[in-house]
């Protein structure tokens, strides 16, 4: 992650209030790309990145999810089944799309 560049201290305050609420999981974003999906997973760590690439490798239903979804939808039916087949917990989940939320907030400062 590089070092965020502010503009000024009304910039820097809206960061901070917003960077605050997406400790709220109603706040986050719900949906995201397969690109943001990933991106997310390899930030938070190498261990759920190998984890879930495992699961891909070894799931053909969950290479055909993959590969015919345009984004993820964290409240989609088969999203959610697909995670609970995995063992991925709500916080799991959470996680992922907080720093999807958070990519996204620092995009413009970077």
């Amino acid at each position: 992650m590089g070092q965020l560049h502010f503009k000024d201290l009304s910039d820097y305050k809206f960061y901070k209030q917003t960077l605050a609420a997406l400790q709220d999981p109603n706040k986050l974003p719900t949906t995201c790309t397969r690109y943001e999906f990933v991106k997310a997973i390899k930030e938070i760590g190498d261990d759920y990145y190998q984890r879930l690439f495992l699961a891909y490798s070894n799931s053909m239903e969950i290479q055909f999810y993959w590969n015919t979804v345009n984004e993820l939808d964290r409240t989609n039916e088969d999203f959610i089944r697909l995670a609970k087949m995995l063992e991925v917990t709500d916080d799991e989940i959470y996680e992922v799309f907080r720093r999807v939320a958070i990519d996204r907030l620092e995009k413009p400062w970077l």
